[in-house]
Parts: structure tokens; C-alpha cells; sequence
């Protein structure tokens, strides 16, 4: 049988159209797949349970590691759930404050895979313990943030190693930031050392102790209820320390203080106690320094009045 040479042109150029095109599809597909690989796959993931430890990690790891935060809402009382025990189990590193503040991570660490490490950020800050119970908020004691800065930048040279010297620039940039801003307040609450600040929770304790202010709260370290017996302290003090602002804290709507407040002439102002801080905050600009900013700015205007 014969076949026309047109015809043959027409198979062999249609052999070759196909051809090409299996080439072309395979290989944008295997690059696609390097793409993902390198754009995300290959990062550590990092699990924090905490927004300031989100806080640190990304002002010294930035976008070279995934950050999962476990935890978005007050630390008092919180503990993982299964599915976020499941969440840790498949990462590199868990990285938390302290027992004192994750009280429940010898269960976490029992329950995930031995090759999951464990960084305790704060192992080195030295705790306020008020009548036996262990204050947990170090983090307004600004030199405390910079001994965590250095153990996380530690740990994360030591399992990625490879990248230990942005790390190391990254720390050493949100280091000074921080000397600066231990600096600011030193400076701007000077004048109003031994002066007494009302807060809503009794959170305060290190910012007092650091930076010379006296603190009286009206909920405890834990925010029990409010004993009888502390109101009627605080009435003392606003007759007595010419008290003319009590602090509240964002995120919180309490009437209680609103009516006080109202009963006794106060302002109420507000402050941020950082247990809520999430990585979205800290992406924005709008974490730890952020807020301690504006707390300063709050410390500042209420001091003045008095």
C-alpha cells in the first residue's frame, strides 16, 4: 500500500506537535513542584506557644521558618488541645516561655515524639514569687526579653546552622531596639518613682520593680475574685495617694472597673498585658515594642494627673 508524502508530513508533524507538548507539560510540572518545595516545604516549622514567643522568633528567623502559635488568648489556665499536640508533634522545635508560665508542658513533652526539641526560652530570668506563687509575666522587665532574644537565637544557630548568622544579625537588631526601649522608660518614669499605679490584674509587678513604681491590682496573678478586704484598700489609697486613674487592659470589657471608676472619679486607661498577641500583631509592627509603647504612653499620661 502506498502512502502519499503529504500524508507522511502531516503524521510525522503531528508526532512531533504531541511530543513537544508531553515535553512542555512535564516540565512545567517538575518545576512547579521545585517551586513549592523551595518556597515553603523545606523551612523548619517552629511551634511557639505563646504570642511573644511568635514575637521573638519572627524579629530573628523573619520568613525562614514557618511559626505556628498555639496558644492566641490569655495564658491563665490555658492548655494544647489534641489537635494542637498533633500540630507540635510534626514539627522541628517547640519553643515556650517557661514552666512557670506553660505549667502544662511536662504533659506536652510525655506526649509528642522524642525528636520534637524542646527550647525553654526563660530559663535563665529570675521569677517574682509573691507569697509563694510564681508571678509569670517576666516580660515586663525589658531585660528579661533580652535574655530570651539570646537563648532563642542560641537554639535556632544550633538546629539550623546553616543560617546561624542572619539569625545572629536579626537578634542583635531587635536586641538594641530592646536596650532602647528599657532605656525609654527608665528615663520618661523617673520622675515618678515610688508613685502608685491601680491595675485591673496583677500583672505589673516586674514593670514596678524595674522602673520604680509601686503597684496595687485588684484581681490577683491568677484573677481570682476581688476580696472585700482589697477594695477597701484601694478606697484608702485613692483618698490617701491622690489616685485619679485606675488601669484597665485591652481585650477586656469589665464593668466592674467602669462602675468604680465612675463611683470614685477615675479615669480609666489601658494597658496591654501581651498575653494576647498574636503573629498577625507581629507582622503588622504591632507586637511586643508596640505595645509596650503604648504603655509607657498610658503610664506616662496617668502619672501625670496624679
Amino acid at each position: 500500500m502506498h502512502v502519499k508524502k503529504s500524508s507522511l508530513v502531516i503524521i510525522c508533524l503531528l508526532i512531533l506537535v504531541v511530543t513537544i507538548s508531553a515535553l512542555f507539560i512535564s516540565f512545567i510540572f517538575n518545576n512547579l513542584g521545585d517551586s513549592q518545595r523551595n518556597s515553603g516545604d523545606n523551612r523548619l516549622t517552629i511551634v511557639v506557644t505563646n504570642g511573644l514567643m511568635a514575637d521573638i522568633v519572627y524579629n530573628i528567623a523573619k520568613e525562614n521558618v514557618i511559626i505556628r502559635q498555639l496558644n492566641i488568648g490569655d495564658i491563665h489556665g490555658w492548655e494544647p488541645s489534641a489537635k494542637e499536640i498533633s500540630e507540635t508533634s510534626k514539627a522541628s522545635i517547640l519553643i515556650y516561655s517557661s514552666r512557670y508560665v506553660e505549667t502544662w508542658i511536662d504533659k506536652m513533652r510525655n506526649t509528642v515524639p522524642e525528636n520534637v526539641v524542646f527550647i525553654e526560652a526563660a530559663e535563665n530570668v529570675n521569677f517574682i514569687s509573691v507569697n509563694g506563687i510564681i508571678d509569670p509575666h517576666f516580660w515586663f522587665d525589658i531585660r528579661n526579653m533580652i535574655k530570651v532574644v539570646d537563648n532563642v537565637c542560641k537554639a535556632l544557630e544550633k538546629i539550623d546552622p546553616k543560617n546561624a548568622n542572619y539569625y545572629i544579625k536579626n537578634a542583635e537588631i531587635y536586641k538594641t531596639e530592646l536596650y532602647e526601649l528599657h532605656e525609654e522608660y527608665i528615663n520618661k518614669l523617673e520622675k515618678f518613682r515610688g508613685r502608685i499605679i491601680v491595675t485591673r490584674h496583677d500583672a505589673y509587678r516586674y514593670l514596678g520593680e524595674t522602673y520604680g513604681i509601686m503597684t496595687f491590682s485588684l484581681f490577683g496573678i491568677h484573677e481570682e475574685e476581688i476580696p472585700s478586704a482589697r477594695i477597701q484598700r484601694l478606697i484608702e489609697l485613692i483618698n490617701n495617694e491622690n489616685i485619679k486613674v485606675i488601669y484597665s487592659e485591652y481585650g477586656e470589657n469589665d464593668l466592674f472597673i467602669t462602675n468604680f471608676a465612675a463611683e470614685y472619679g477615675l479615669k480609666v486607661l489601658k494597658l496591654y498585658s501581651m498575653e494576647n498577641i498574636q503573629l498577625d500583631d507581629v507582622k503588622r509592627g504591632e507586637g511586643y515594642i508596640f505595645m509596650m509603647k503604648k504603655n509607657l504612653e498610658a503610664l506616662v499620661e496617668g502619672l501625670s494627673l496624679e
